[in-house]
């Protein structure tokens, strides 16, 4: 009994050390836990937490946007703040291992690891054996009691199993290009940049003669595209955000909302779905879908004046 509560004592600390510094961890469960959006947003913006650089424009997007868009806004408060969260538990993991060492130390830790490393086998064998030693349930009295051999094979059995299902993690650790892997990055890149595989960069006043000669043609989707290229290059240009070819055209308002250099009237998202309609939505068939890009191009420009 002695030895249980000593080791009971010490997990207990441990997980005290890691949730002690776990701020932003009860930020996101109580923020999670509301289910009124609006509400969880207003409670968070109230918070002392609300001060920090990167949420204060996540929760004024989320106030000022539209029905339509508070989803996605609420998603990217979530986002932030499992990072945060993330962020924060390998900050004080350091903390953690330290006090996890100092645990193993104890004689009592070492005598029971060494006893369960020299015992396991043995356990499995008598649990296997309590199984099939012919023991008979009241309800099932004519069941037969299944040979010896058998455990041993049924012992083999399991440990094959055990040895392909870690085999199958490593393969899968290793071999698939996950998203955060530079195998992942370089895959996501060439699946979804703002550019096409191959396709070369041009220059801002190159995509605005670009976009002319699109309209004469009668392609007002490629004409939306090269505008919104020309924008993304012009607030790169003003040193707000740079422009990435590998990136999405969301991944790029992100780092435009987020910069500290973008204008107060600088308003890109809604110019951001619009584009997402035009190219990946194949909306933008008449001339008048082109104007809010123009207009959206020539508002930027006019802000950018002097900057860069």
């Amino acid at each position: 009994m002695k030895i249980f509560l000593r080791t009971v004592a010490s997990i207990c600390l441990l997980i005290v050390a890691i949730s002690a510094q776990a701020d932003w961890a009860s930020v996101q469960k109580q923020f999670k836990t509301e289910k009124d959006h609006d509400r969880a947003v207003s409670r968070l913006s109230e918070s002392e937490f609300s001060k920090d650089d990167e949420l204060v424009p996540l929760i004024e997007t989320y106030q000022a946007d539209s029905a339509k868009g508070k989803r996605e806004d609420y998603d990217s408060i979530v986002n932030f703040l499992d990072a945060k969260v993330m962020a924060e538990h390998f900050k004080s993991k350091g903390d953690a291992d330290k006090i996890a060492k100092e645990i193993k130390k104890d004689p009592i830790y070492s005598a029971e690891k060494e006893a369960g490393q020299s015992n396991w086998v043995e356990k499995l064998n008598d649990r296997f054996k309590k199984i099939f030693e012919g023991k008979k349930a009241a309800d099932t009295p004519n069941i037969p009691n299944i040979p010896a051999w058998i455990v041993p094979i049924i012992q083999i059995l399991f440990v094959l199993v055990c040895g392909a299902i870690i085999a199958a993690i490593i393969y899968l650790l290793v071999k698939v290009p996950w998203a955060w892997t530079a195998a992942g990055r370089a895959k996501r890149a060439k699946r979804g940049g703002i550019l096409e595989d191959g396709e070369m960069l041009l220059s801002e006043d190159e995509y605005l003669i670009e976009a002319d000669r699109l309209i004469a043609e009668g392609k007002f989707r490629e004409a939306c595209r090269a505008l919104y290229l020309a924008s993304l290059l012009r607030i790169s240009t003003a040193r707000i955000a740079r422009f990435e070819p590998t990136q999405t055209n969301w991944e790029h308002l992100r780092r435009i909302e987020f910069s500290k250099t973008k204008p107060e009237n600088l308003e890109f998202r809604s110019i951001t779905k619009g584009f997402d309609l035009a190219w990946y939505g194949y909306r933008a068939t008449q001339l008048s879908d082109v104007f809010p890009f123009r207009e959206s191009y020539i508002s930027i420009k006019a802000m950018t004046e002097g900057m860069g």
